[in-house]
């Protein structure tokens, strides 16, 4: 099976595996599955600290992701895939009916491309037609 990351199961498998669900634990445990992280939950995370929204995990988060896991860069295919996705209208205040977080978005294109299930406590991934695996 081919997992990706979303940013928070990156977090909880890197510092504290404990927390994941047992079934998730298991998948990303499980040596017989690709597992993958994407810049945009490094980027997050680095954004969130800036912020102060999220304490600093270790300085050591990207070596132990790439000892870990394989990185998945962002391609081409996923921004224009991320750009079919509607966007808040934050200004009007109209309804939106999907995920408002520009960086899942960008998580939910790149799983989509790559035919990926996604590892995350988020189900509206699930809206875009993602397979979800509950952290």
């Amino acid at each position: 099976m081919r997992l990706l990351l979303d940013t928070y199961a990156l977090i909880y498998a890197l510092s504290d595996p404990g927390v994941l669900s047992p079934p998730a634990r298991a998948m990303i445990e499980d040596p017989d599955n690709e597992v993958y992280f994407t810049p945009v939950s490094v980027w997050e995370i680095a954004r969130k600290v800036a912020i102060g929204k999220l304490t600093a995990p270790s300085s050591n988060l990207l070596p132990a992701a790439r000892d870990l896991f394989t990185e998945l860069p962002v391609r081409a295919e996923h921004g224009l895939l991320k750009g079919e996705f509607s966007e808040v209208d934050h200004a009007n205040s109209r309804k939106y009916d999907g995920h408002k977080d520009p960086d899942d978005r960008l998580i939910i294109a790149q799983a989509l491309c790559e035919g990926l299930f996604v590892v995350t406590t988020d189900r509206v991934f699930e809206l875009y037609g993602v397979v979800v695996l509950p952290c």
